[in-house]
């Protein structure tokens, strides 16, 4: 862990951004798995690692909204101390927008899965 610098004021946005980044990473690792169970399902007739893909998948699938909230949540957090701080809108304005877009993916694919709408 690096130590911070006395001289140079921390950077909420940056923060801001790795939050947004872990669950756009997250996404990222769903559709690997995707695409392994899909190169793997004719291949192997829909056995072995095919079956492993599609439970890892299926698995991150139904967690994604949560993880898909806790990363807005966590951007939010810290895009309003950021705000506070007088960091630059500029940057602040994309990052809200970002956010924006993972609270109504999450509203959605939770909705579709867990509800059934």
């Amino acid at each position: 862990m690096r130590k911070q610098d006395a001289t140079k004021p921390r950077s909420y946005t940056g923060s801001a951004f790795r939050w947004l980044l872990v669950a756009g990473l997250y996404m990222a690792v769903i559709l690997v798995f995707y695409g392994l169970m899909v190169l793997t399902e004719m291949s192997l007739e829909q056995e072995g690692l095919y079956v492993l893909f599609f439970a890892f998948f299926v698995f991150m699938l139904i967690c994604s909204p949560v993880i898909l909230v806790i990363g807005g949540v966590g951007s939010l957090v810290k895009q309003i101390v950021a705000f506070r701080q007088g960091e630059p809108k500029q940057k602040l304005l994309p990052l809200a927008v970002v956010t924006a877009g993972y609270f109504v993916l999450a509203v959605l694919v939770a909705c579709r899965m867990w509800l059934r709408i």
